[in-house]
């Protein structure tokens, strides 16, 4: 940020570099600094020849977006379009993710439904129908995914996991089973369709479904970081194999470090084991990294048998 600013101090007009700067200030949720670099983008942008107005408000809009700023993100990306901005069902898809964060559920209802076909529209219909599964029902969620027709086997695997992902979040776990254990018979097994079948397993107790298709998982996708973590944490909190379960996680993290949810794993895993300085070493971190009610109790937990 500081290099940044610095090279902005004497080439002020260098708009790429000023997005860029932008960028980075919402990824440290620096929200205000970079609210403050969007004027002089779109005014820089309004004085070159590059012809790109449109899809630089777009990408303001975006982090306006990401910053929490809604009501500006609007604004933007309505701009956008009035400017001629190509892709213009993409645009109506982050239009309808911004009122559904306003609760402008039927100007969302709006958006979503102006996008008739084309590369977006599978991923509209999934927001669209996770928006009804939120504020109406999970069986007209699942109703309008299933009307979609002319899919191919890797749109009907997305769509059998959003829907069995909507059973799970209404806690209707058998009927998120059942319909993944029929797509895992009937459909091209991916690694991920595969470890969805086996964390739906596991919700119905089904421990030896979940345990061997996670190890199918892990010989098909050796770098799939979750897989190794979901069953060392599902022996860690259930208290069996509990060396493997260290190992497992180990690896997983060993993928992708610093993840807070494998940092909670693994301190879970040494809890269990009776290590509690390494438990509360890596529940800290985690909790850290991360401010989630399950890392705050295992994390309450061991500093309470501490």
């Amino acid at each position: 940020i500081d290099f940044y600013q610095s090279f902005l101090n004497t080439h002020a007009d260098s708009n790429e570099v000023r997005l860029n700067l932008a960028k980075l200030l919402v990824t440290q949720k620096q929200y205000d600094a970079a609210r403050k670099e969007y004027p002089i983008i779109l005014q820089n942008t309004k004085n070159t020849d590059a012809k790109n107005e449109a899809e630089i408000t777009a990408v303001v809009g975006l982090l306006s977006f990401q910053s929490g700023d809604y009501t500006a993100a609007e604004a933007y990306l309505q701009q956008a379009l009035s400017l001629g901005f190509k892709d213009i069902e993409q645009i109506y898809i982050y239009l309808a993710q911004v009122s559904e964060k306003l609760n402008h559920i039927d100007a969302a209802n709006v958006w979503y439904s102006k996008i008739k076909g084309g590369q977006h529209y599978l991923e509209a219909q999934i927001n669209w129908a996770n928006l009804i599964s939120r504020t109406q029902s999970v069986d007209k969620a699942i109703e309008k995914l299933d009307a979609i027709e002319d899919l191919n086997a890797a749109q009907q695997i997305i769509v059998i996991q959003t829907e069995a992902s909507m059973l799970a979040k209404a806690k209707r776990n058998q009927e998120s089973f059942d319909l993944l254990d029929k797509a895992v018979k009937n459909l091209p097994n991916t690694p991920e369709l595969v470890y969805d079948y086996a964390l739906a397993a596991e919700r119905v107790q089904q421990f030896d479904v979940m345990e061997a298709e996670l190890r199918k998982v892990i010989a098909q996708k050796p770098d799939f970081a979750a897989a190794y973590n979901a069953l060392g944490y599902s022996f860690a909190d259930r208290n069996v194999k509990l060396n493997e379960a260290v190992s497992l996680i180990e690896k997983g993290l060993a993928i992708t470090p610093n993840d807070h949810y494998m940092l909670d794993s693994l301190g879970w895993a040494h809890f269990r084991k009776g290590n509690l300085d390494k438990a509360i070493n890596y529940l800290q971190q985690a909790y850290k990294a991360s401010q989630d009610p399950e890392i705050a109790a295992h994390l309450g937990e061991a500093l309470w048998v501490k």
